[in-house]
């Protein structure tokens, strides 16, 4: 008899689904790749294929559609035993659903006897859905719409950073900021009792011994061993990193050379191929490792690339030259990938809160080069601002603050209102900040908005130089109270 699909409580009915994706697969190279005319591939089909395709393992909470997934591929299959502890086991970081059910529904396409005996003995009881939409299929549809949009912001889309971004996937389909929060549905009605945890793994997997596991194309059990899910394949310029090999000159020189190629070239894909196809040959070129961080907009994916840069770049300058050279390294051109990569290090730690490290950086390049010819002072004193360190922000416009550009003369400002308000000089600095560029208070204020394409060049006073200094110090008005109804205030 099938079982009713009307639910009126959380885990009381789970959809268990596996499914094997006819877009996406894993390239030779190791990366997730999309294509869009769908492919003839299922559960019984998978061992004729050549490619290695995409495989998504989820649980589903009938009642309020909260659900939680794992991906791997068809060569590297997660045992059903071992993803279903995974899955009810909890509560865990990254996942937002837990607890064994009464009932699950468990497709044709992998039941067997030996599985729903398990199920059983554990209290869980297991039937086939009444239909493939009952079964959770369609999700997969608005899953593949998320991970495309993931995958398009990656240099690197691995199934291991795939994995690692699925909280986007949950964030998107979960409604986790809306009003209909599924996860809330789903805690808000939970049975007395419930979530209830699974045994221990070894004790869990005891219930699904079979004799001939490799009989089945989904495997039920793999050997008892706590669960770890598949991190392959990963990157080809993530293994060459990790290997460190002996740096040779000629192969950097020729790795070197396809990434100035790869730089002309219009196709995205292509350049992509060719900043990897360069670290293969020589995992020290830099510049690669900036090309990649360059095309990336994850910034966890970024800041992987640039410290990978940072590294690449000391080991070819050597300990000497950060003696020998210290105050005017741009000036050496073997220099700049370092210093390129050491700004793009820094502007990713601030992006993701880590300020203290910035401004450590930043410091380090004007160390070593005190001309500054990367503008390297504004991005300083705007992160001193926005951390509050305001005797260091005081000391540094001390030492900086007589340029005629705007950037200087609004941080001066800016520091005067925040630890004096409105007495002394703060209106003074502030009207002398307006004779340098009267443009910037449209974007402090919100009157107009810094585009998300910032200006390649810009000109003392112009409209350009006020949305690169907004890009870089709008956080920090706004953090300091009243800072921006100030500006509006003497504006008038």
């Amino acid at each position: 008899m099938t079982l009713s699909y009307i639910t009126e409580q959380s885990n009381q009915l789970h959809q268990l689904l596996v499914s094997v994706s006819r877009h996406f697969y894993i390239t030779k190279d190791g990366f997730l790749t999309y294509q869009e005319k769908s492919m003839e591939v299922n559960l019984k089909s998978l061992g004729k294929s050549k490619k290695e395709h995409l495989v998504y393992y989820i649980v589903r909470d009938h009642f309020s559609g909260n659900f939680v997934i794992k991906l791997t591929t068809s060569t590297a299959l997660i045992p059903l035993a071992e993803f279903l502890h995974y899955a009810w086991s909890g509560p865990a970081e990254g996942k937002y659903l837990w607890g064994m059910p009464g009932f699950l529904w468990v497709p044709k396409t992998i039941a067997i006897s030996e599985f729903f005996k398990g199920l059983e003995v554990l209290g869980v009881i297991a039937d086939n859905p009444p239909s493939g939409f009952a079964s959770g299929i369609r999700i997969i549809p608005s899953i593949e719409e998320q991970l495309l949009f993931i995958m398009a912001r990656l240099s690197e889309p691995t199934l291991e950073i795939m994995n690692q971004r699925l909280d986007e996937v949950y964030r998107y389909m979960l409604n986790l900021n809306f009003d209909e929060n599924k996860v809330e549905k789903w805690r808000e009605n939970l049975p007395q009792g419930h979530p209830k945890n699974p045994p221990e793994f070894r004790e869990f997997t005891k219930f699904f011994m079979v004799d001939q596991p490799e009989k089945h194309t989904i495997p039920l059990l793999a050997s008892a061993k706590i669960i770890e899910f598949p991190a392959k394949p990963r990157a080809k310029s993530q293994v060459a990193a990790e290997r460190k090999p002996r740096l040779v000159w000629a192969k950097l020189k020729k790795a070197q050379d396809i990434v100035y190629e790869a730089l002309d070239q219009p196709d995205r894909r292509k350049r992509l191929l060719w900043a990897q196809e360069a670290l293969q040959i020589s995992p020290y070129c830099a510049d690669a490792y900036l090309l990649l961080a360059a095309e990336s907009k994850d910034l966890r994916e970024r800041l992987g690339f640039y410290q990978r840069a940072v590294e690449a770049a000391k080991a070819c300058l050597g300990d000497d030259c950060f003696k020998e050279d210290v105050g005017y390294f741009w000036g050496l051109v073997e220099t700049r990938p370092f210093m390129r990569a050491m700004d793009g290090l820094a502007w990713c730690y601030r992006e993701t809160g880590r300020g203290a490290e910035a401004i450590e950086i930043f410091r380090e390049m004007l160390r070593l080069n005190p001309g500054d010819n990367q503008g390297v002072r504004y991005s300083l004193i705007s992160c001193l601002l926005e951390e509050a360190r305001w005797d260091e922000a005081a000391s540094f416009l001390m030492e900086h603050g007589d340029e005629v550009s705007c950037h200087m003369a609004y941080s001066r400002a800016l520091l005067s209102f925040a630890v004096s308000g409105k007495v002394g000089q703060s209106d003074a600095y502030l009207q002398e900040a307006f004779k340098r560029n009267r443009f910037v208070p449209l974007y402090l204020t919100g009157e107009k908005y810094v585009p998300y394409s910032l200006p390649d060049y810009y000109g003392l006073g112009d409209e350009n130089e006020a949305i690169v200094y907004a890009d870089l110090e709008l956080n920090a008005w706004k953090k300091v109270s009243g800072a921006v109804e100030w500006v509006r205030e003497i504006r008038r």
